[in-house]
């Protein structure tokens, strides 16, 4: 067993003391890109618009829903709890590191049982943080609350690119059930000038099987917009 003098003990718990009061440094990164990479001395990337890129098209039918999504949406939502419950906990982060006094009283009676008497206790811990603890613990804090911020913004550009995508393709699919339709109705008249013609001698009847063939073909060529508007108003409305 080695013993030490009291003295040299004290002035060993002091410098311990003061070399866990001393900030910690955190070493600098480097910034430099290895010589060999190949894109190393790119230009950057131009900086994208994430909060209005939408507004390019246009249409303000898009940017009424995009801003409904955004406050009604509920992953959005649950992102934006998540990045609240992040800020309040780094605010409180340093809250373990404050003196905490805690007191607690019970009752004892002897074994005899001829006596009962209480035992009131009052304790007190003051964690210090040293050796950098506290400013590794608020760095942490400061990080969650970072990436909190980072997973709000990417809901937010998620769902807003999902609503963008199905309102194209549902504009698109209307279009073309539109061009669909209006082919229909083109169909539907050279069908009934198809029947004036052969009232009147001028064309053969076996040509009315063409016509109808082709007023058939169209009509199921409609069933697939209408597919693809029906899902993307499904999804719209799933997003709202």
């Amino acid at each position: 067993m080695l013993r030490f003098p009291v003295g040299r003990s004290a002035c060993c718990l002091v410098l311990a003391v003061l070399a866990g009061c001393v900030p910690f440094r955190r070493p600098a990164p480097p910034q430099d890109l290895p010589s060999h990479w190949r894109n190393a001395t790119a230009a950057p990337a131009p900086l994208v618009d994430l909060q209005g890129w939408w507004k390019a098209f246009g249409d303000p039918t898009l940017d009424g829903l995009v801003e409904q999504a955004v406050a009604q949406n509920l992953t959005v939502a649950q992102a934006g709890r998540r990045l609240q419950a992040a800020r309040i906990l780094a605010e409180h982060g340093q809250d373990a590191y404050l003196p905490q006094l805690s007191a607690s009283a019970h009752s004892n009676e002897q074994v005899s049982a001829t006596d009962t008497f209480y035992q009131v206790s009052l304790d007190s811990v003051w964690e210090l943080g040293l050796f950098g603890e506290r400013e590794g613990k608020a760095r942490q804090q400061q990080a969650r609350v970072a990436l909190a911020e980072a997973d709000e913004q990417a809901a937010r550009v998620a769902v807003v690119a999902e609503l963008v995508r199905n309102y194209l393709e549902l504009r698109a699919a209307q279009a073309q059930i539109r061009d669909l339709q209006a082919l229909g109705e083109l169909d539907r008249r050279a069908l009934e000038l198809h029947e004036v013609r052969v009232a009147s001698h001028l064309d053969a009847a076996n040509r009315r099987l063409q016509l109808q063939a082709q007023q058939a073909r169209n009509q199921t060529q409609l069933c697939a917009p209408r597919q693809i508007q029906a899902r993307a108003e499904h999804n719209i409305a799933a997003l709202l």
